[in-house]
């Protein structure tokens, strides 16, 4: 049977076929978009430009290192040790090389998560049944965040700042609006769901 709608036909309603109707399929029948997805929209193109930028930057940082090192003739680090050693500061170049390629490493994983928040982000707003893939970046996101606070909390450098409060916002209501969509997706898939 093709056309039935309550269990998985090519134009059911109440479980995600590509004709469904409760909740932004492809071929949306009713109603409109919720208000998460809405936003959840918006927070997600944010995402989208904030990993490229950022990823952009740091590709603009590694040419500005690259070009720094071949006018030195050598190796950049080499220098960076003496700087550091003339301010009181003693590290040896293996030991500045392991810290800049795990500062270099973290910020490509933290610009690429950013970036998949928010492509898998336009995707849950456009279609809920897509929402898992979201909540996971969004959650790690979020917890990287978490622990971060906690971090520098434990390390007594802490200070709550307009920023700070931005920095744990974002990804909290990200989670938010990934968790409300995913609530509508499971109500939407209910026999019977007409919201």
């Amino acid at each position: 049977m093709d056309n039935y709608s309550n269990y998985g036909g090519s134009n059911y309603s109440n479980y995600g076929g590509s004709n469904y109707s409760n909740y932004g399929g492809s071929n949306l029948g009713y109603g409109e978009r919720s208000g998460a997805q809405r936003g959840l929209k918006v927070l997600a193109i944010l995402h989208v430009v904030g990993g490229v930028l950022m990823l952009l930057a740091l590709l603009f940082i590694w040419s500005l290192y690259v070009r720094e090192e071949a006018g030195a003739g050598g190796s950049l680090t080499t220098y960076l040790v003496q700087e550091l050693g003339a301010r009181g500061i003693a590290i040896s170049e293996s030991e500045l090389t392991s810290l800049l390629f795990v500062i270099a490493v973290k910020a490509v994983l933290i610009s690429v998560a950013v970036l998949l928040t928010g492509v898998f982000g336009i995707r849950a707003a456009n279609d809920p049944e897509k929402v898992t893939p979201y909540l996971v970046t969004s959650g790690i996101l979020l917890a990287y965040t978490i622990f971060d606070v906690l971090e520098s909390i434990f390390a007594q450098t802490f200070k709550l700042t307009f920023g700070t409060l931005i920095g744990v916002g974002i990804p909290a209501l990200a989670v938010w609006l990934g968790v409300s969509i995913k609530q509508q997706r499971d109500q939407a898939r209910m026999p019977g769901a007409q919201w």
